[in-house]
């Protein structure tokens, strides 16, 4: 709901817009939209590009001296091989939100509120939101908590489409604690994602998409 509602404060009409399904039950970072939308710095930001976070001289230089990083080698490691090397991590996890039956009504009424105010806006602008799975392990997604909400926002918004989440078999996508993928998982699942969304029509002429790793 963060990455919706700051498009939205911005006034920016992305052709296309990719929301992680499961993460949007943790609602809007209030405190982050507030100092981002900071009422005095952000149109300076807006019209002075070297006040901008990215764009500022102290991390220009940074990125300078880190040249290109080289993503980790990827794993090998069957499912089950990694599903036991990292369970200590996820179990524990997994139980946590297994306890959980499903979200308090009045919380989810709100989210799913809040989720379909956004996306009529954003359709009204021409935007084209798609969903996403958040690539966790399975031992977490598929808790009575993570279904029933991603059932929930599927329903609040039927004619949003969603990305169904590859297996195992057809991507092998390696986490390091049940939440957080390695970075050369992390990138192939980028590139399975937008070539799903079909993002390759955005992609201006004369630059190329990475290929699917599907």
């Amino acid at each position: 709901l963060t990455g919706m509602e700051a498009v939205l404060r911005s006034g920016a009409k992305p052709k296309l817009l990719l929301v992680e399904m499961e993460t949007t039950l943790r609602g809007i970072d209030q405190p982050m939209i507030d100092r981002i939308f900071d009422r005095f710095y952000y149109p300076l930001r807006r019209n002075f590009y070297s006040l901008r976070p990215n764009y500022n001289w102290t991390n220009l230089d940074i990125k300078h001296r880190m040249g290109v990083v080289t993503l980790m080698p990827k794993q090998t490691e069957s499912q089950a091989q990694w599903e036991e090397k990292i369970a200590a991590r996820v179990v524990p996890t997994a139980q946590s939100y297994g306890r959980i039956e499903a979200i308090p009504l009045e919380d989810q009424k709100r989210a799913l509120a809040k989720i379909t105010s956004q996306i009529q806006q954003l359709t009204e602008r021409g935007v084209e939101v798609v969903f996403f799975h958040t690539p966790y392990d399975r031992r977490i997604s598929e808790t009575v908590f993570f279904r029933h909400w991603v059932k929930s926002v599927r329903a609040a918004a039927p004619g949003i489409r969603v990305i169904s989440m590859p297996s195992f078999k057809q991507l092998p996508l390696y986490t390091e604690d049940g939440t957080h993928l390695y970075p050369s998982s992390a990138n192939d699942y980028l590139n399975y994602v937008l070539h799903a969304a079909g993002a390759e029509r955005f992609v201006p002429e004369g630059m190329h998409m990475p290929a699917s790793p599907i």
